[in-house]
């Protein structure tokens, strides 16, 4: 039988352990010095920690709002915080570019018309984002969904100019890019530059789209009535030529044709002179639209545009 005495300082309960317990493991009463030191570390320790916990408290403060810098005239901590560029403005209105033209010999014979997109008379309608001329080209930059309430048209329109689906051809320099890591991006919306024969209720456009390649894509409204949708890359009934990527540095030359035969309007569209897409188009003979420039999520440049047409 094991004596509480063999087992000073252990629980009642513990007693029948007391034999397990080496005599160095023991408690012992500490003595005067060794109870100074251990609460002088425990000052220290608790010191520590109060500092541990503000460094940790600044991390978090900066990871939240921002770097924090010091003025030290002032002794004052100031917050700086680095917010997102804001999106490019809407621009709505006009720019009026230089304008080289030949008129056709006799009335609904063929124009030729050139945009050198130097400062002019030609009136030039933009829309959804910041259009400028800078150096002879039309530059954009378009970015997310705001639009001040107006309906998003990210393109510039030639203003006065009218054109016939059974004689077109439109050619331009153009090149897209990102906007910059200063914009935040949006990998779900759409992005491309844009060549077209538009208006309200008629659209045949090539599009340039980064990391994707050219396509052709068409919208318009039959004489009976049935609207036509489609694009070369869903629609390859009569598209005999393969989509062609972008090239890996611009500016590259996109060119979109339309000319009426017995069965419709065959539309041909051209990357650098080579065909990427052929689709004749049953019921888009005799519509009238304008020649335009789109831009969404990019910065885009448009330089040299040429038309020709009835």
């Amino acid at each position: 039988m094991i004596s509480t005495s063999s087992a000073p300082g252990l629980p009642q309960g513990d007693m029948a352990l007391a034999h397990l317990v080496p005599a160095s493991a023991r408690p012992v009463k500490p003595s005067p010095i060794s109870r100074q030191l251990r609460t002088g570390w425990r000052r220290v320790r608790g010191g520590l920690s109060v500092v541990g916990g503000l460094a940790l408290l600044g991390f978090a403060a900066r990871w939240l709002v921002g770097p924090v810098t010091v003025d030290i005239k002032r002794g004052k901590d100031r917050v700086v915080r680095t917010a997102p560029a804001a999106l490019p403005p809407n621009t709505y209105g006009e720019v009026f570019s230089s304008l080289s033209i030949a008129e056709p010999a006799k009335p609904g014979g063929t124009s030729r018309l050139e945009l050198g997109f130097n400062e002019g008379s030609e009136e030039v309608n933009v829309h959804s984002g910041q259009w400028t001329m800078v150096d002879g080209e039309l530059r954009a930059l378009q970015a997310g969904k705001e639009t001040n309430g107006r309906r998003l048209i990210p393109r510039a329109y030639i203003a006065t100019r009218y054109f016939s689906s059974n004689d077109f051809t439109a050619e331009v320099l153009m090149d897209v890019d990102r906007l910059g890591p200063e914009y935040p991006e949006d990998p779900d919306a759409q992005h491309y530059g844009e060549l077209a024969f538009r208006i309200k209720d008629t659209q045949v456009s090539a599009f340039a789209i980064p990391n994707v390649g050219m396509r052709l894509a068409w919208r318009y409204f039959t004489p009976d009535g049935r609207e036509v949708v489609g694009n070369s890359a869903q629609d390859t009934d009569a598209l005999v030529e393969d989509e062609m990527p972008l090239p890996a540095h611009g500016p590259y030359q996109v060119r979109l044709q339309l000319r009426r035969n017995s069965s419709g309007v065959l539309v041909e569209a051209f990357l650098n002179n080579e065909r990427f897409a052929r689709k004749l188009l049953v019921g888009l003979e005799d519509h009238v639209a304008k020649v335009a420039l789109g831009c969404r999520n990019l910065s885009c440049s448009f330089d040299d545009l040429k038309v020709r047409g009835t």
